[in-house]
């Protein structure tokens, strides 16, 4: 694209590709969107001098998302504050859905109790991916139901998780979403593994893992056995 002369798609698409390489483990910490694709240190000044909100805001969803999957859920937080800053650029793309969808997982690790601003947060983001999922169920039906399920595990309702942590899993499997079974499994098995059902967490965690490795996240691959092994 971009010896094609294209530079506002590749700017815009540029981060997507630093985000991939992180997943395949092309960088020193995949937490981190940055390397030889895209560097906000020096990519992020051009842009922000262009006026390219687009790519400035997509550079902040790649940054939620890697946030989440590695676990660096405070930083993650801080990068959903700029794109939300951003969204208006953003209001007729999927980035908006998948952007709640990731922040609402990202708070999910903050709240102590069904109450609160944060639980609050949570339940707003639960209620947008339910009108996303009414508006296109192939494509976030399971993002609601895994919203649904870590709702249940927040208030302390181990049915209501269980069913619909089952329920994601079977969904994304079905309609080709090997990164979100992969991401609803490790959830169903972190919670299981919180109840001390390690029997019942393991499977979870392998199917997470076979998920994880057709999508090509290898350096997720590399996390879960840190942890689980």
């Amino acid at each position: 694209v971009k010896s094609m002369r294209q530079e506002s798609a590749y700017s815009l698409i540029s981060s997507l590709y630093q985000m991939n390489e992180n997943l395949i483990g092309k960088v020193s910490d995949p937490s981190i969107l940055s390397g030889e694709i895209f560097n906000p240190e020096i990519d992020l000044p051009k842009l922000k001098a262009q006026q390219d909100n687009a790519s400035i805001g997509f550079s902040y969803l790649m940054e939620v998302i890697l946030s989440f999957l590695f676990e660096k859920y405070e930083y993650g937080l801080t990068r959903a504050v700029e794109f939300k800053r951003l969204i208006d650029n953003d209001l007729s793309t999927i980035n908006v859905p998948i952007f709640y969808f990731y922040e609402a997982l990202l708070i999910s690790n903050f709240i102590k109790k069904p109450s609160g601003k944060l639980y609050r947060r949570f339940k707003s983001n639960l209620k947008k991916m339910k009108f996303y999922f009414e508006q296109a169920p192939v494509n976030h039906e399971h993002r609601y139901h895994l919203l649904l399920a870590e709702q249940g595990r927040l208030e302390n309702d181990s049915n209501k998780a269980e069913v619909n942590y089952d329920k994601a899993i079977e969904l994304a499997k079905a309609k080709g979403f090997p990164n979100d079974e992969a991401i609803c499994s490790e959830l169903a098995g972190k919670f299981y593994f919180s109840k001390g059902r390690k029997m019942i967490a393991t499977p979870y965690l392998m199917n997470s893992y076979n998920s994880y490795s057709i999508w090509g996240a290898f350096a997720k691959l590399v996390q879960m056995e840190k942890v689980y092994t």
